[in-house]
């Protein structure tokens, strides 16, 4: 199970880095005015956090103390604000919240998921 657990952290891992760059890239094309790319790109983009999110969750609900300090709420919060940015159609402060507020939730995923992975090898 332990090979598992590692295969699936750097898997995460290295989903995490796309997700954040990601982030960018839908930021850009909304603040170019592109809606349609931007759009298409979020679909896949929130398909990936909902990967991301069950991942976490199965990997916590194998001990308590594994990833305790991410907080999913945190993230669905986040992602409660956003929606509402885009049914309001602000798309500054979409942008805004994606490049300045989802992506640091999503980096500091990526130093926690980072720093268990590490113990998880050390054998910790």
């Amino acid at each position: 199970m332990k090979k598992q657990l590692i295969e699936l952290l750097d898997t995460i891992i290295k989903y995490l880095s796309k997700l954040i760059n990601a982030t960018d890239e839908i930021a850009e094309q909304f603040q170019l005015g592109n809606e349609g790319k931007a759009i298409q790109l979020l679909k896949a983009y929130i398909e990936g956090i909902a990967w991301l999110v069950e991942a976490i969750e199965t990997i916590q609900s194998l001990d308590q103390k594994y990833l305790s300090n991410i907080l999913i709420r945190t993230l669905t919060e986040k992602l409660i604000e956003m929606e509402a940015s885009l049914t309001n159609q602000d798309y500054v402060l979409f942008s805004d919240l994606l490049q300045y507020e989802m992506k640091e939730i999503l980096i500091d995923y990526q130093r926690e998921i980072e720093q268990f992975y590490g113990e998880m090898n050390n054998g910790k």
